[in-house]
């Protein structure tokens, strides 16, 4: 199979996208587990998301970030360039916390639920009796919370 030129390849990804006037744009391509789109470059599996910023910007992203919030979304005015770091610390001031834990359909802490007891925590309250409130041991909640202040006092340094 022959390599595809830079703009067959440019090509190939617009024909995948579903533009929608000031919204997120969906992929129509195939998806990584994760959630995030796909995109082929001979052969081997990217995410659209960063693709979508080479075709804008001219290279290659450290990494998509997304204002939006949504893995699926490619509008290009909905992503940026970044850093993991910088990726962290937008899921912790916007209270978008998905990991292995909180994405379990059986996590205590999802949405809402986590930045409001983020909120909370922030502003003092003792993370076992928040804890209790959600249903939470209060030994992990104090992690949950541990872990809070040591990313707030990284992103203050």
């Amino acid at each position: 199979m022959k390599k595809r030129t830079e703009k067959e390849l440019v090509e190939h990804f617009w024909s995948k996208v579903r533009k929608i006037n000031g919204k997120c744009w969906k992929w129509r391509g195939s998806h990584f587990e994760t959630g995030y789109p796909m995109f082929h470059v001979d052969r081997i599996p990217i995410q659209a998301t960063r693709f979508m910023l080479k075709i804008i910007n001219g290279e290659m992203p450290r990494m998509a970030l997304h204002k939006c919030d949504k893995r699926w979304c490619i509008n290009p005015d909905h992503l940026y360039d970044g850093s993991q770091k910088d990726n962290m610390r937008d899921r912790m001031e916007r209270g978008v916390y998905y990991n292995r834990h909180t994405g379990h359909k059986r996590a205590k802490l999802k949405g809402w639920r986590f930045a409001e007891f983020k909120a909370r925590v922030l502003k003092g309250e003792p993370p076992f009796r928040i804890g209790k409130e959600y249903g939470i041991h209060g030994a992990t909640a104090c992690k949950i919370a541990k872990k809070l202040f040591s990313n707030q006092s990284q992103q203050e340094e």
